[in-house]
């Protein structure tokens, strides 16, 4: 195995329970990128995630937070301005060597973070700020990973169709909100989430009832429980489109009929999919 210096967490979640079972076992596994760092290393860690803060690794190794909410970080994101070509985000560091404004195409929360991470380990490694700017200006959207396009008779998409789970979900629905125009979720729920599968789905929609101007459900069965969360908030039901398949959700976007809407796909559906 190859040996590192540096590492980088930015976030530890539940979608892998099924495998791990347990959210401690998930901690231990994702730390043994910490725990194998040499003395001399450095642990870039999310200042923000209460799992990876509630972890206490036995390396000694130098650890460098950063963080969007939390002032105590080493490195803070502040100032995020998100339009339909991107976002724009300041940083800051506590030792006062940077202050600067970034741009990139893609935008989320969560990727606010991933360039953070990456901008707190090139500043430490003393990689020149213009270079650092560039490098965050050129990031393209990974495909199907809150991926800004064009669709559906040329409407703005917003492609997260790429293994859903619980943080990023309601942080793709935190990116629709912010959005100027007509907010459309068009999902089948979150999958591999072991037992609070239930309990994840139903806050997804609760979250979904605040940020959408209209939501399709694809499958009856399989998305109950973001039904469930719809209407515990009271979310009005001619907002609502239970899709059988793929093919009907399409069909009742092209069915709104509003040059405005914004579409959000969130996790993956097969072209097959039929409850």
């Amino acid at each position: 195995m190859v040996g590192h210096k540096y590492a980088i967490l930015t976030a530890i979640g539940e979608q892998h329970l099924e495998t791990f079972k347990t959210l401690e076992n998930i901690k231990k596994t994702k730390y043994e990128i910490v725990e194998t760092l040499p003395e001399d290393g450095i642990a870039f860690l999310n200042r923000d995630d209460e799992n990876i803060m509630s972890y206490t690794p036995k390396n000694q190794c130098r650890k460098v937070y950063f963080a969007i909410d939390d002032t105590e970080a080493d490195y803070l994101a502040s100032d995020i301005r998100i339009h339909n070509k991107g976002m724009t985000f300041r940083v800051t560091n506590k030792e006062q060597t940077l202050d600067a404004e970034f741009e990139t195409k893609i935008v989320g929360k969560h990727n606010v973070y991933n360039i953070l991470a990456a901008i707190s380990v090139a500043w430490e490694m003393g990689v020149p700020l213009n270079k650092v700017q560039l490098g965050v200006k050129k990031i393209q959207a990974v495909q199907h990973r809150m991926e800004i396009k064009k669709g559906f008779g040329n409407l703005t998409v917003i492609d997260d169709s790429f293994n859903s789970n619980p943080t990023g979900s309601k942080m793709a629905l935190e990116v629709l909100s912010s959005m100027d125009g007509f907010k459309v979720l068009v999902t089948p729920g979150m999958v591999e989430l072991g037992e609070k599968e239930y309990q994840y789905n139903k806050a997804f929609g609760e979250y979904a009832a605040d940020a959408c101007d209209y939501v399709i459900l694809v499958g009856e069965k399989q998305t109950k429980p973001i039904q469930d969360g719809l209407r515990e908030k009271n979310y009005p039901e001619q907002q609502l489109f239970i899709a059988k398949d793929l093919n009907h959700a399409i069909s009742q976007i092209q069915a709104l009929n509003r040059q405005d809407a914004i579409i959000l796909l969130e996790n993956d559906l097969p072209d097959n999919y039929n409850e």
